[in-house]
């Protein structure tokens, strides 16, 4: 890994974090502004959309599935919006984060073995990253995308805008939606690589952590060469505890908004393909809300997963042949290990697999309650 493409990674990191926080971390602040004026459009997006749910609601001459885009459209840009404006407390903590990144790929460690671990994993860290980036950032371009074509093609209108009559000013309609809709995607997917790139990185420098525990547990005789090895893992745990939480601190609000927003989308998608089987851009929707959702609460399976490793690492090494000091040292950080850690939605809720479970298990139930009382 170059220098100048560990910059230009960076670049583009500070640039998603911006893009959640508003904060110009380049001290250049018309990235911060052109976002601020996105925010503001999109504000009056979601009153255009109210304003035209309230003008067809009782219009039977409106299908239904018209009725339900507007409703998943506007819980769309409204997560968006209450995640990002819930991030903007927190700036110094992912301003914290960001320099904790770029410490640990230019600080040297001292230590060839320490070092040699960190570079692997950090290399494997930017690499998911960008692979995560792409794909996510493709996905979320798409989706949105599709559903505005669909708008123009099948002549949806899904916002109502004041003195522009629709059958008139048709062209205006579709190319409003279209652009809020690609912009909205892709700014979703700009915004949410922040959280999740800071969550790999996290991620591989707790593995940094298991991979010298095991080098200590399976080869006794790098303590010797390296006698400090013990006493350099004691400081990446209490590193990784203290980045752990500024992470749950940033992710505080976030995370709630993001559980029970995507509980609302998936109520509303889920209704709309029962009636409307053959709508496939609603399919498409759907897997990308699905997909947002998985990997965030996949990440938080993930870190408590390894967290739960420095424990079971620490346990199989062999202490009895240790020094007493070095005993001493593997029992405190078992102590500080044997809670695992892992992320919480305001603070309460567990982030984890069985999570997203629970919302798909209850999307599905009160989107067949809802249609069976409409029926």
């Amino acid at each position: 890994m170059s220098i100048a493409e560990f910059k230009n990674f960076f670049s583009l990191i500070k640039f998603c974090v911006t893009s959640r926080t508003y904060s110009p971390l380049d001290g250049d602040r018309r990235i911060s502004v052109c976002f601020a004026l996105v925010a503001i459009h999109l504000i009056l997006f979601n009153c255009a959309i109210v304003a035209q749910l309230v003008e067809t609601f009782n219009d039977n001459e409106v299908q239904v599935m018209n009725k339900l885009y507007m409703m998943i459209v506007f819980e769309g840009t409204s997560a968006l919006l209450l995640k990002n404006f819930g991030s903007i407390p927190f700036i110094k903590e992912f301003k914290d984060l960001l320099e904790w990144i770029q410490k640990i790929h230019t600080e040297l460690e001292g230590n060839e073995i320490v070092q040699c671990i960190l570079n692997e994993e950090i290399d494997k860290a930017m690499k998911y990253s960008k692979m995560f980036i792409w794909i996510y950032s493709i996905l979320y371009i798409v989706s949105p995308l599709s559903a505005g074509l669909l708008f123009c093609f099948k002549r949806i209108y899904i916002i109502l805008l004041p003195g522009l009559d629709p059958n008139i000013y048709h062209n205006t309609y579709w190319i409003t939606q279209a652009i809020t809709s690609v912009t909205t995607g892709t700014w979703t997917s700009i915004s949410n690589a922040s959280v999740i790139v800071i969550g790999i990185y996290l991620v591989f420098y707790v593995r940094v952590l298991n991979r010298i525990v095991q080098c200590i547990s399976h080869d006794q005789d790098k303590l010797n060469y390296c006698p400090d090895l013990l006493v350099r893992a004691l400081k990446k745990h209490l590193e990784i505890i203290r980045i752990f939480n500024i992470f749950n601190e940033t992710l505080k609000f976030m995370s709630i908004i993001q559980l029970s927003m995507s509980t609302m989308i998936f109520l509303t998608i889920l209704s709309a393909i029962q009636i409307y089987r053959d709508d496939y851009v609603m399919y498409l929707i759907f897997v990308t809300v699905q997909v947002e959702l998985f990997l965030f609460c996949l990440f938080g399976e993930i870190i408590r997963s390894e967290t739960e490793n420095i424990f079971n690492n620490l346990y199989q090494t062999n202490w009895y042949d240790l020094t007493q000091k070095d005993r001493k040292t593997i029992l405190f950080m078992m102590m500080i290990s044997y809670n695992s850690l892992g992320l919480k939605a305001a603070r309460m809720y567990d982030v984890s697999l069985s999570a997203f479970v629970q919302i798909l298990k209850l999307a599905v139930s009160y989107s067949a309650l809802m249609l069976t009382i409409i029926n």
